[in-house]
Order: C-alpha cells, then structure tokens, then sequence
C-alpha cells in the first residue's frame, strides 16, 4: 500500500507521506538486517520517493532524495556483491539528478550528473555488457545531446547521437524487437533533426527516410498508436524537407500520407495529442496548397485547422 499509495485515491500528497513511512522502515529494517535484499528494496522506495515529490513539482525534495539514492547506492556497491546492480542504480539516480537540474534550468549542472552516469556505465560495460548496461548508458547519451544541441552546439550533439545509435544497432541486431527498432528509429530521427538545424538538408532527409521504413514496419506489425504517430511524424518531417527543396507536390504526397494517419489516430482515440497533431496536418496542407496557388483548397485546410485549433483552446486554455 505504501509503495503505489494504494487506498489514498489521486490525493498524490498522501500518497508522498506513506512512501516517506516507508523509506524510513526500510531504513530501520537494513540498519537491523543489512543484507543484499534488503539494500535493494530500500533503493527501490528512495527511486518511488523521489517520483512522487516530482509528481508534486517539489524539485528540491527529489533532488535531495535521489542524491540520497547515489550514495546509499555507492555505499551498498562497496558492502555487497552484486556491484553491478548497484552501480546501475547510482547511474539511474544521476540521470534523476541530471533531470532535475535542467527542470531547474541548471544546465552545467545536468551535464555533469549525465557526465557521471556515462561514466558509471562504460564502467561496467567493461566488465558485463549486459542490455540494461547499454540501454542505461544510451539515456545519458540522449540526453547529454540534447543539451548541447538546446544550446546550439550541434556538432557536440552530434557525436553524442552517433555513440547512441551505434548502441542501438547493436541491440537491434541482438533482438529485433519492436521496442528495439523503435529505439533504433528514434535515433535516426534525433540525427536527421540535428542535421536539419545544420541546414544539411540531404543529409536530414537521408535519416528521416531511414526512420520512416522502420515506423511503416512497426505500424504494420503492431497497429500501435506509438508507432502510428511515429510513422506520421516522420511523413510530415520528410514534407518539410521537400517543401524546403522546392519539391512542393512531393512534399504534398508525404503531408497528405501523415495526413491521413493523424486523422486516423484522432478517431480512435480523440487525446489532446491527437487533435494538436491533425491541426498541425491540416496546417501543412493548407501551406502545400497554397505554395501551390490553390487558393480555395488551401482556405478550406486553414479553416478546418481553426476549428481544431478553437476546440483545443476551449478545452485546454492553449493549442
């Protein structure tokens, strides 16, 4: 009940006051039985803790829990056996920290507690490369990318992304999973975006294409809202490449295909999200019509649009 705040319905305070409970008896209970299990469990009520304080916008609380976390983590490393479970957890709780950090606009910050995760991880790998070792050390690559890429240092991001894909290649070559391939498409996507932000347009719309046959596969395969919007997300990138060309009725066949799977996942599952996406297709054919001088055409994608666009802003006060 203390772990899920179980009986405390959506009063999410409640629910950070029982997980507090609970970390100070799983405290109580390893200072009496300090074992391997019991390391384990209360690492695992510090990860919940500092959820729920985030949960709360409490920044500064879950900062001090999942600072909490890492060390309990190093201390448990260095007295129990299982090292490497150890250390993963330590990695996963300077990725918390590096989140925090950029939440808090303390980006310096976020990218030395990346930088310690990226170096917990490549620790272990040369010893165990086990999934869950590259799986973690790929997170603090994304993210660390997606610093220097938000601050405009593209080439920096770039390596960064590189690092990653080579892992998820190769994980995607152990597994062809879905989850996999979709990491591995995702990258793919990340690299076309920076190059975009380079103004290498071939080069952005050679990922995005590499992206796009992985998303058809997936939606295909899984019929999942995930990949659905994946694949539409990527018709529509490879559209703004083409527009950007001058390719204009190429770039209308990839937004009229995104298009179509927008309006798809609004009937199926009318989210917010899928509303904001079809007014974005609706908006990108209203452009492709008028580049093309249709005029009446491009007025009716435009209205339609405005429709989405008045029904979004009275339910949710933005677009």
């Amino acid at each position: 009940m203390y772990n899920k705040g179980n009986g405390v319905k959506r009063d999410y305070q409640k629910a950070n006051e029982w997980q507090s409970t609970l970390v100070k008896q799983l405290k109580k209970d390893y200072n009496t039985n300090p074992n391997e299990l019991s390391a384990i469990e209360l690492l695992a009520s510090l990860s919940n803790l500092g959820n729920s304080y985030l949960v709360l916008q409490k920044l500064d609380s879950a900062k001090e829990v999942y600072d909490k976390m890492r060390y309990c983590s190093g201390t448990f490393c260095m007295k129990h056996e299982n090292k490497y479970f150890f250390v993963l957890l330590q990695s996963y709780a300077d990725i918390e920290l590096g989140d925090i950090a950029v939440a808090q606009s303390n980006f310096s910050e976020a990218e030395e507690w990346y930088q310690r995760s990226i170096s917990l991880c490549e620790m272990l790998i040369e010893t165990e490369k086990t999934s869950e070792a590259q799986r973690e050390l790929s997170i603090s690559y994304i993210k660390l990318g997606d610093i220097l890429k938000k601050h405009g240092k593209l080439y920096e991001a770039e390596q960064w992304y590189y690092k990653i894909l080579t892992i998820f290649k190769m994980l995607a070559k152990e597994s062809e999973t879905a989850n996999n391939r979709r990491d591995l498409s995702r990258v793919y996507e990340k690299i076309g975006d920076n190059s975009r932000m380079q103004d290498k347009i071939n080069k952005s719309k050679k990922w995005y294409l590499k992206s796009l046959v992985i998303d058809k596969a997936l939606t295909e395969e899984t019929q999942l809202v995930i990949d659905k919007r994946n694949l539409q997300v990527s018709y529509n990138k490879i559209g703004v490449i083409l527009k950007a060309q001058g390719d204009i009725d190429e770039a209308e066949k990839y937004y009229h295909e995104g298009f179509k799977i927008a309006t798809s996942i609004a009937e199926e599952t009318n989210t917010i999200q899928s509303r904001r996406d079809l007014f974005a297709s609706c908006t990108h054919m209203g452009d492709i019509a008028r580049e093309q001088k249709k005029l009446n055409e491009a007025k009716e994608w435009y209205l339609y649009s405005l429709s989405l666009c008045k029904t979004l802003a009275k339910e949710t006060g933005t677009i």
